[in-house]
């Protein structure tokens, strides 16, 4: 867990590789750690980048984010802005439980997000909030190692929107330092994309929203006061009254006995400079 040593990248010779499209998969277990940081990066931001649905792209951050990373677990909340709940919006867990164990843990969740600072929990087994993800796998820890929680909120600004939380082995005697430091650069990336999605999807409503006021605006515009009826068929039927009302010529109005003939007559004569 300790910080990368200069002269390890100076031999390193990954160095004198590109970094851009470099597959964290494919990299050497002895690769400089910067270099693998750098790369893990350049594919979470190219990962994002790939959709406007967060839930299609944070899934596969949260993996390369697992295999670089050796992470066991990798989750992604966000605060609801309507409800201000914390909820899973994805989860990367290879034995398909981190929706559940996100819920487990969402005093701590709620507290990073309240807080906005990172929170860390050396040993699960020991945590208050979620006693049996312990016991579930406590026989898999016999050689010292332990489940360790990490979190840190995802913000924007001053606001925190949710938060990016994993869980690890750890060994006696590792810190968190690098991880947590790590895990703070990828939620500002996620901010980010958050951000962006989320002012896409302002606009987009805020599109609807006018679109919608200028059809009832245009329905509005023209309605005979003595007609009913606000369907197409008949908006179509005002807006033909409407456009030979104020002309100068003569009009054939067509129909079967009883579908409002009358009405359209008066509507015609009512809308002409005839009436004034």
């Amino acid at each position: 867990m300790s910080s990368a040593d200069p002269e390890d990248c100076n031999r390193c010779d990954f160095l004198d590789r590109p970094i851009l499209g470099v597959d964290t998969d494919t990299l050497d277990p002895g690769a400089c750690r910067i270099i693998r940081d750098l790369s893990l990066l350049f594919e979470i931001s190219q990962t994002l980048e790939t959709s406007l649905d967060l839930q299609e792209v944070i899934r596969p951050a949260l993996k390369k984010m697992a295999a670089t990373m050796g992470l066991q677990r990798g989750t992604v909340t966000i605060v609801n802005r309507d409800t201000a709940e914390i909820t899973v919006d994805q989860s990367a867990d290879p034995e398909g439980d981190g929706d559940l164990c996100a819920r487990a843990f969402q005093p701590l969740l709620a507290k990073a997000v309240e807080s906005g600072e990172p929170l860390v929990v050396r040993d699960v087994t020991r945590n208050e909030y979620f006693p049996e993800h312990g016991v579930k796998r406590r026989s898999k820890n016999e050689d010292g190692t332990v489940i360790s929680f990490l979190c840190v909120p995802i913000r924007t600004g001053q606001e925190s929107i949710g938060t990016l939380s994993v869980e690890r082995f750890t060994r006696p005697g590792d810190t968190f330092e690098h991880d947590l430091r790590m895990l703070t650069i990828i939620s500002t990336v996620i901010a980010q994309a958050v951000s962006v999605r989320r002012s896409a999807l302002e606009r987009i409503t805020a599109l609807h929203r006018e679109n919608e006021r200028l059809q009832e605006q245009i329905r509005n515009h023209f309605k005979p006061a003595n007609m009913v009826g606000s369907s197409s068929a008949m908006q179509t039927v005002y807006n033909h009254i409407e456009q030979v009302a104020s002309s100068n010529t003569t009009v054939l109005i067509r129909g079967e006995s009883g579908v409002g003939k009358e009405l359209v007559a008066h509507a015609l004569h009512k809308g002409s400079p005839r009436s004034l």
